[in-house]
């Protein structure tokens, strides 16, 4: 084969290649952003960043539970069982004590609990009980 040859057939595969991919940069779809996945790939799921909220989790489960009603109602029994089961699990999971609680007294846990306690009825602010 010639040298013009190669260097034609080069060029060929290579707009072959090249053109079907800038077709599809340049392509007006917004899919990504308007379909569910969209939605659901920006959320904070209730396992990762809200763990220790329970208001959080109980409000990105409503989050969940809202886009699946409207996207797919066919499974929404089976996204209210699953986490109905993941609520359940999570209660019955041992809470973990963090390693520095492991040198306090027993008269300085009971202070800590008690100053927690008064957190979560709402007495006392995370920044008033630091």
């Amino acid at each position: 084969m010639s040298n013009w040859k190669t260097k034609t057939v080069v060029a060929a595969l290579a707009l072959s290649i090249l053109v079907p991919g800038a077709a599809m940069a340049t392509s007006t779809s917004n899919a990504g952003s308007a379909g569910l996945a969209g939605k659901v790939a920006g959320m904070a799921f209730p396992g990762r960043h809200h763990q220790g909220d329970p208001a959080k989790q109980q409000e990105m489960q409503q989050k969940i539970l809202e886009l699946v009603s409207k996207y797919t109602p066919e499974s929404l029994s089976e996204w209210q069982a699953a986490l109905a089961e993941q609520e359940k699990l999570r209660q019955s999971m041992p809470q973990k004590e963090p390693a520095w609680m492991a040198n306090l007294t027993d008269e300085q846990k009971a202070q800590l609990k008690e100053i927690m306690d008064k957190v979560k009825d709402g007495q006392l602010t995370r920044e008033q009980a630091k």
